[in-house]
């Protein structure tokens, strides 16, 4: 016959192993993401990564937010809405250039799970034509300019890179584009904490 400790056991068995299965991630899972990018000039490229994550036994066998990405516009819209420089980081006083403020937004929405690129080369207002850099996002329906140099603070977002270079106000005209490691190899330090230059709304 079990004994009261025995059966004390038996019954708490499964709530301690429900940490194991719902909190801790245990299991590593490779993601193989492929994605579309569209260049100003008319090309189409796909890329695939390979990324590492580790994941809890619940989201591996049932699927969790660790496996979504931000693949949509509207998605897209609603982190930047709550987000933005703190006021010394915005025009006309910022001390910091486009190409900082670049890479601070990309790496805090690749950690919001966005896909994200640097775009560099000029932006063309009224005939005049000045040396710029704007972050990329590519979602599922295109890749899209956000431009960070807003005095409001906020990123905006301009639309698709074929919208953007043919814009008739602001045109971008794209002659580089970086991905996350060379961004953090020319601006490392300005990507080690995003929210030391960005504030979050509620």
């Amino acid at each position: 016959m079990l004994s009261l400790k025995s059966i004390l056991i038996i019954a708490l068995c499964p709530l301690l192993m429900l940490p194991l299965f719902f909190i801790i991630p245990l299991v590593r899972v490779i993601r193989v993401v492929t994605y579309v990018t569209w260049y100003s000039d008319g090309r189409v490229e796909s890329v695939t990564d390979e990324v590492v994550v580790w994941v809890t036994p619940y989201q591996y066998l049932f699927g969790g937010e660790l496996f979504f990405d931000v693949i949509d516009l509207d998605t897209l819209k609603g982190i930047l809405e709550k987000v933005c420089f703190k006021e010394e980081y915005r025009p006309p006083r910022a001390k910091i250039g486009c190409g900082e403020k670049s890479a601070i937004l990309m790496k805090y929405l690749e950690g919001k799970g966005c896909k994200v690129s640097m775009g560099r080369g000029n932006l063309s207002i009224d005939d005049e034509a000045i040396p710029h850099a704007w972050v990329l996002v590519h979602l599922r329906n295109g890749t899209y300019v956000i431009e960070v140099n807003a005095e409001s603070g906020y990123a905006s977002i301009v639309g698709t890179v074929k919208e953007a270079a043919e814009s008739a106000t602001q045109k971008y005209t794209e002659k580089e584009r970086w991905g996350m490691k060379k961004v953090e190899k020319e601006y490392g330090d300005f990507t080690k904490n995003p929210l030391n230059y960005l504030e979050e709304k509620k």
